[in-house]
């Protein structure tokens, strides 16, 4: 045996080799990779808006087109329940959720509720093939020059973003991020009392 690797021994190192040293790292970047892209993509369950209009405050009211071009005013739903959701086409989450809310709206709008799907910067071109392709059968409104993007309103900067808006028009709860069914019931119960 050399005296090298006599020497070594005897201090409590074996010698490493670059190759082992070197997949090691790899090993180590790939997993702090993978874990930080699964964080990334786990749906928020954060429900305080992240600016805009916040819980018990009254919603900022609106007219929109929708994709016939009839103008729709949320003020016009007084004495229902709204549900608002910001989407775009190129939200694969906000893809995601349409088919939840198409079935929540068939099951609840008897008891009066309604759903206003606001496409946030995007030709109505654009907006009337999501809502074809989903079939969606609540409105769908068009926001070309994102009116919303503020504080002092909606702030859908992030999407999907979902407001729940009470009777009196007062936001009683604001999701971010991908809906859920349990948080669409549940949030949707603070609304429909």
């Amino acid at each position: 045996m050399s005296t090298k690797v006599q020497a070594r021994q005897r201090r409590g190192r074996l010698p490493i080799s670059g190759r082992a040293l070197f997949f090691s790292g790899l090993a180590l970047a790939v997993i702090l990779l993978g874990g930080f892209t699964w964080l990334l993509f786990q749906p928020s369950k954060d429900t305080t808006p992240a600016g805009g209009v916040g819980i018990g405050q009254a919603a900022p009211g609106f007219t929109l087109p929708d994709a016939n071009g009839h103008q729709v005013t949320l003020g016009s739903f007084r004495g229902h329940p709204v549900i608002i959701n910001f989407w775009a086409s190129y939200c694969q989450p906000c893809q995601d959720e349409l088919p939840l809310l198409e079935g929540f709206y068939q099951q609840h709008q008897a008891q009066g509720l309604v759903i206003l799907g606001i496409n946030e910067g995007e030709p109505v071109s654009i907006m009337s093939d999501y809502a074809q392709r989903y079939k969606l059968s609540y409105p769908v409104l068009a926001d070309r020059t994102l009116q919303f993007n503020s504080d002092a309103s909606y702030n859908p900067a992030l999407l999907p973003r979902t407001y729940f808006i009470d009777k009196q028009g007062i936001v009683r709860a604001v999701s971010n991020g991908e809906l859920s069914p349990q948080i669409l019931q549940a949030d949707y119960q603070k609304i429909s009392g």
